[in-house]
């Protein structure tokens, strides 16, 4: 059974999902250009740009929090494709490491798969007084049956009582999944996962400020 066999499967199962609307809270606008999908959005935080900045430099706690609830969709039903966890690794693929994520394509044989990993380079962070940084971009490195091209750009600002994170997040499919990939379904599978990370940073950072308050 040849690779594209495989990912013609996976977007079968994927297209009866299709549709419009937010897919999460989350403040967002996107649009296609020359078969990519741009999405550009804001999740306001729940504390000043220091704590923010902070958590985002801690590349080895991700896995504590960043995977959080991404394995359902809106709907509730489970993904096919549930990722697992996540962890940050020195040195290549990216100046500043990469990112591990191993995952599960939860399918009969032969189209399963236990403990797969795709890689994302961490290519530019931008530091952010002593302990924390407030921008880092990270794309995707090798090869991967569905995504051609990966790119994820985060920015915080604010000042001590607010703040926000601000998001860019580049993909290309590859031709053979392209034409099943109208908006709605890239929205409901992919830009989906993107948004829950983002408010998954959020909540972790309520749940940490409420810690403090109370010690």
């Amino acid at each position: 059974m040849t690779r594209y066999a495989i990912v013609a499967i996976l977007v079968a199962t994927f297209v009866p999902y299709c549709g419009y609307g937010s897919p999460l809270s989350v403040n967002t606008s996107y649009e296609t250009k020359r078969d990519v999908f741009i999405t550009i959005g804001h999740v306001t935080m729940p504390c000043g740009l220091e704590p923010l900045t902070e958590l985002a430099a801690r590349f080895e706690s991700y896995r504590d929090w960043a995977l959080r609830g991404i394995n359902k969709k809106a709907s509730g039903k489970a993904f096919i494709i549930k990722l697992l966890d996540v962890a940050h690794r020195p040195g290549t693929p990216g100046p500043q490491g990469h990112f591990s994520i191993t995952f599960d394509v939860d399918l009969s044989w032969p189209f399963r798969e236990r403990g797969s990993t795709i890689k994302f380079g961490v290519d530019r962070v931008r530091r952010y007084k002593q302990n924390g940084i407030d921008r880092m971009s990270v794309s995707l490195f090798g090869v991967n049956r569905l995504i051609k091209r990966f790119e994820l750009e985060l920015t915080a600002d604010g000042d001590q009582v607010s703040s926000r994170l601000a998001f860019k997040a580049v993909v290309k499919l590859h031709p053979v999944v392209d034409t099943f990939f109208p908006i709605g379904v890239y929205r409901k599978n992919i830009e989906y996962r993107i948004a829950k990370v983002v408010l998954n940073l959020r909540d972790q950072l309520a749940r940490t400020m409420t810690k403090d308050s109370v010690k």
